[in-house]
């Protein structure tokens, strides 16, 4: 999943983005790659949606492509602590590397 430069999210695009990433999975759970760089800062309720037992739930591990910029890591860190997620889950700074660290999570 890719969020858009520069777009601000409504809860409303969460949740739409979200259904549609685990409806993409089958009814499987599959590892997660979500790339936020670019984006602009979500507000409280939807990085609440993007943290909630729905991303667990259905997804095996979870990879946060983020700007490799200060910044960037501080804004996926955040949402690490904030989200409490019982899954795997690391930042990346290059969608190739996200990728081959969710391999063994597809099975």
């Amino acid at each position: 999943m890719k969020i858009r430069h520069g777009v601000t999210q409504s809860l409303e695009d969460a949740q739409a983005n979200l259904t549609a990433a685990i409806d993409a999975t089958a009814g499987r759970r599959r590892p997660l790659l979500v790339d936020i760089r670019g984006s602009q800062p979500v507000d409280a309720a939807v990085r609440h949606h993007y943290s909630g037992t729905r991303v667990a739930d259905h997804f095996s591990a979870l990879a946060l492509v983020i700007d490799s910029t200060p910044l960037g890591r501080m804004v996926g860190n955040v949402y690490f602590r904030v989200a409490h997620l019982d899954l795997p889950k690391q930042l990346f700074a290059h969608e190739s590397e996200a990728t081959k660290w969710l391999t063994p999570y597809t099975k």
